[in-house]
C-alpha cells in the first residue's frame, strides 16, 4: 500500500514538472444547464417588460406638421422611389423589400393599394434603405383626430439598422409631402410613447406634439367604406 501511494505522488509530480512554466491549466466549459437561468431571466425581462408598456405605456403620441419644408429636406445621393401599385414597384427591389419587410410584404401592400396607401422607398447604394407609407385623409374613416380630405398621414415608418442615424427616413417623409401634401393640407402622424427615438426624430423633423391618446383598434383604424371614401374624396 505505501509503494502504491509513493508511486501515484511520483507520477503526479512527474506531470506537473513536464508542464511547459507559465502555461494556465486549461479549463472546462461551463455546462448547459449553468447558461439557463441567463436566458431565462433575459426571457422573463422582455415579458415583463411587454407586459408594463401594454398596461400603462399603452397609448400613442400624435403629431401635426404644417409647414413649410425646408429646403435642404432632400439628401442628394437617396433615390426616392413612389409605389402606389404592386405593377409600380420596380423589379429589381422586388427581392430586397421581401428581405427588408418579410414573406408577406406583398400581401400587407396589397391590401394598402386597394385602400389609397402609397409605398415610399429610400433606395441607397442599390439597396433599400428607408420605408414609409402614405394614406390621404379622404381614405380614413377614423383616426386618432379629425382629418380632413387632403391631409396626409405617414406610417409604418422604417429604416435598417445598418442605414440608421443618417437621417434617411425624415428625408424620405418630406419627399413625401412635396409630392403629396396639397396647399392648406397638413401631415399627421404617431407613434408609440416609449418609442424615445421616433419621438426625437419626428420633433426634429418640423412635427409639433398635439395630443397622447389610446391606440387605435385595428378594425377602427383601417376600416374602410369605398362609397363613404369617395364621397369625401377630393374632385379634381
Amino acid at each position: 500500500m505505501a509503494a502504491h501511494g509513493r508511486t501515484s505522488t511520483a507520477i503526479r509530480h512527474q506531470k506537473h514538472a513536464t508542464r511547459p512554466s507559465g502555461q494556465l491549466s486549461q479549463t472546462r466549459p461551463a455546462p448547459a444547464w449553468v447558461w439557463i437561468p441567463w436566458r431565462l431571466a433575459g426571457r422573463v425581462r422582455v415579458t415583463v417588460l411587454t407586459l408594463w408598456r401594454r398596461i400603462f405605456q399603452h397609448r400613442n403620441h400624435v403629431f401635426v406638421f404644417e409647414g413649410p419644408l425646408p429646403p435642404t429636406s432632400r439628401l442628394e445621393h437617396l433615390r426616392v422611389v413612389r409605389v402606389a401599385s404592386m405593377a409600380a414597384l420596380p423589379d429589381e427591389l422586388r427581392d430586397d423589400l421581401v428581405e427588408f419587410q418579410g414573406p408577406r410584404v406583398f400581401e400587407s401592400l396589397a391590401w394598402e393599394f386597394e385602400r389609397g396607401g402609397v409605398l415610399w422607398l429610400g433606395v441607397q447604394d442599390g439597396r433599400i434603405a428607408t420605408v414609409s407609407m402614405s394614406r390621404r385623409g379622404c381614405h380614413f374613416v377614423r383616426w386618432f383626430v379629425p382629418l380632413d380630405a387632403e391631409d396626409l398621414v405617414i406610417f409604418r415608418n422604417k429604416t435598417r439598422p445598418e442605414f440608421r442615424g443618417q437621417r434617411l427616413n425624415p428625408a424620405l417623409m418630406f419627399a413625401a409631402l412635396a409630392t403629396e401634401l396639397r396647399a392648406g393640407g397638413r401631415a399627421f402622424i404617431d407613434c408609440k410613447v416609449y418609442n424615445h427615438a421616433s419621438i426625437r426624430s419626428i420633433e426634429r423633423s418640423g412635427f409639433r406634439r398635439i395630443a397622447t391618446l389610446p391606440p387605435l383598434k385595428i378594425a377602427g383604424q383601417f376600416r374602410f367604406d369605398v362609397e363613404q371614401a369617395a364621397q369625401r374624396a377630393p374632385h379634381p
